[in-house]
């Protein structure tokens, strides 16, 4: 169809979906971290080498085109998931590093320092607009960083 139609319609993007009154309580975050063990972790295990195999693979082809591939820490809350999920984090961790290292590539990883709190975050991954600002401020600043490394500031 002709792209100017006016039969198409896209629905307008909300980025900010959550908002504070959307935060669980502690024990629901408990309760959702307790669930992810008993039921989520063994399919966690049993595709964590395809997984890290397809980003490894995503990274070459990256590289194969000539782009600046970067791996960067997703936000998690930090208070609620320890130690519950640090064998698992630190795994992914190190092989992201490893990763990293092998093809001369950035790892970004500053979610513990930049201050966030469990009510930043709705449930244990998604942040509320104060997680929102803390974690984009941060990634903006490395962000720009990566850009004057590549040459990427437009003049």
């Amino acid at each position: 169809p002709d792209p100017s139609s006016s039969a198409i319609s896209i629905p307008p993007y909300v980025q900010h979906r959550f908002s504070p009154g959307d935060v669980l309580s502690l024990s629901a975050k408990r309760g959702i971290l307790r669930d992810w063990v008993a039921t989520k972790m063994s399919a966690f295990n049993k595709a964590y080498a395809g997984n890290a195999k397809d980003l490894a693979s995503l990274v070459d082809l990256c590289l194969e085109r000539g782009f600046h591939p970067v791996i960067v820490n997703l936000p998690i809350d930090l208070s609620i998931v320890r130690p519950a999920l640090d064998a698992p984090r630190h795994r992914f961790q190190n092989d992201c590093k490893a990763l990293a290292a092998k093809d001369s590539i950035p790892w970004e990883s500053f979610v513990a320092d930049i201050g966030l709190r469990s009510g930043d975050f709705v449930d244990l991954w998604h942040l509320v607009h104060s997680g929102q600002v803390k974690y984009q401020r941060q990634l903006s600043k490395v962000t720009v960083k990566l850009m004057k490394r590549y040459h990427m500031t437009g003049g």
